[in-house]
């Protein structure tokens, strides 16, 4: 669904530009923060204002120029698949084939945090393009392992990403589709569930490994020419990073 500032928005937002204008011009961006605070002023600002400056601390403006190594791009694949109904883009991320335990060990932890940053940042460009605000992901947890998950560096990353997700990109998931997800998955999650906001849960999605039932779910949700073949559509998944 195109972006659009609701009629109620309007004069909060013209406030909220008033109070913001030295730092952020963005429209879009604006609303989202005034909606994750739920259009409180001064903590949309407060969030905001945290979430500039952080992008200058990681230089984030500056991450789509950023050459992943090579192992990570090789390991950490990420598809983009095509539009739901409301033209907002869907992803796929086959996370459960990533072995993060391997590449942070190989000395890359910080590359795989900016790994995720740079994804996020083409994402945000995407839907910028497209005049939406919001995406959906479809994420794969087939053939994730305890040995995998059973890794600090690799559930501190987890942490990392998913606080900064929550802090900086407000308002951006529209839905996420965890598929396949094996038992080992809920002892990683336990980690990461108190870090998420209610309306964050509230979008997430959780299958085990019954495909008649996560396919159903996809299918009722996003149109088949955005779902991979390998998932019960007919989508031609591109990769995200291309090496």
């Amino acid at each position: 669904m195109a972006f659009m500032v609701h009629e109620n928005e309007k004069p909060i937002l013209e406030q909220f530009r008033g109070v913001m204008g030295d730092l952020v011009e963005d429209e879009r961006t604006l609303v989202r923060f005034l909606r994750a605070r739920n259009l409180d002023i001064k903590k949309a600002e407060n969030m905001l204002r945290k979430s500039v400056e952080w992008r200058g601390e990681k230089e984030i403006d500056a991450i789509k120029k950023w050459d992943i190594p090579s192992p990570v791009a090789k390991d950490f694949k990420v598809y983009y698949c095509g539009l739901d109904s409301d033209k907002r883009p869907v992803y796929l991320m086959p996370i459960g084939r990533w072995d993060g335990r391997k590449i942070l060990g190989q000395g890359f932890k910080e590359e795989g945090v900016r790994f995720m940053y740079k994804t996020l940042e083409l994402i945000m460009d995407q839907c910028r393009e497209l005049g939406v605000t919001q995406f959906r992901v479809i994420v794969d947890y087939a053939e994730l392992s305890f040995w995998k998950v059973a890794h600090w560096d690799s559930i501190d990353n987890v942490i990392r990403v998913v606080k900064d997700f929550e802090a900086n990109y407000p308002e951006t998931l529209f839905t996420a589709h965890f598929i396949n997800a094996p038992s080992v998955f809920w002892q990683a999650f336990k980690a990461v569930k108190p870090l998420l906001a209610q309306n964050t849960m509230d979008k997430i999605h959780i299958f085990d490994s019954d495909k008649k039932k996560w396919g159903a779910h996809l299918l009722e949700l996003i149109p088949k020419e955005a779902i991979p073949k390998d998932y019960g559509g007919v989508a031609q998944a591109k990769e995200l990073h291309p090496i």
